[in-house]
Parts: structure tokens; C-alpha cells; sequence
């Protein structure tokens, strides 16, 4: 039987966490192949190179502090602060920008390797 997990939300890389996930990126990672969540912190603006949709899974993000422009099949979200958007499984999705200060939650499920990424020629 797996141990909880109690945690301070902090980041653990450049400005996102681990919180959930299949592969645990730190001893305080929960292990789980049902739910992955990430928790983004940051000051320091950024966005997505390319597009990208999951076969399985459908994917939340919940913005708590700042801005995300996030496009799904080329519809422009904005996502303000105590907002949330939703994006089912195939729907192709580029997070194309982020206002700072941000603070973010990311829940995918189930949190399996299903990511498809454009390529020049389409999702591949």
C-alpha cells in the first residue's frame, strides 16, 4: 500500500512540479498512473513551441494567480485567475502565453504516454 504524501506546493524545476504523476520526478512526488498534476510557479512569462493532444487523456488547467492564452483547435482561451478550462482527449491545445505572476494547477488523467506533437505536417 502506497504512503500519503503531505507537501508545501513549491517548484522543483525551472518553474513547475511534479505534484502527481506516473514517473515521480523526487522522493515527494506521489506515484500515480490514474492522475498526474503539476503545479506551476513562476514570474517568468513563457509559452509552448508546438501543439500537442492526448489519445486518452483529458487535461484541466486551473489558473490561481496570473493569465494563461491557451488555443484548442484553433480557438483562442483566456484563462484568468480563478478560471478553469477544460480540454478533452484528441483536442489539440498550445499554450500560447502566460501573463506573470502565475500560479497554475494542471490535472491530467488518466496519466498515461498518450501525447501526440505537431509536427510540421500536422499532429503526429
Amino acid at each position: 500500500m502506497r504512503k500519503p504524501i503531505h507537501r508545501k506546493l513549491e517548484v522543483t524545476t525551472d518553474h513547475w512540479a511534479l505534484i502527481s504523476g506516473r514517473s515521480p520526478t523526487d522522493a515527494l512526488s506521489f506515484q500515480s498512473e490514474r492522475l498526474q498534476v503539476i503545479f506551476n510557479d513562476t514570474s517568468t512569462p513563457w509559452h509552448d513551441t508546438v501543439a500537442r493532444a492526448h489519445r486518452e487523456s483529458d487535461e484541466i488547467y486551473i489558473v490561481l494567480e496570473g493569465e494563461m492564452v491557451i488555443a484548442v483547435n484553433d480557438e483562442l482561451f483566456n484563462v484568468a485567475a480563478g478560471e478553469v478550462l477544460c480540454v478533452p482527449s484528441g483536442a489539440a491545445h498550445q499554450l500560447m502565453r502566460v501573463e506573470v505572476p502565475h500560479r497554475s494547477l494542471v490535472l491530467r488523467s488518466p496519466s498515461v504516454n498518450d501525447k501526440i506533437v505537431e509536427s510540421p505536417s500536422g499532429m503526429s
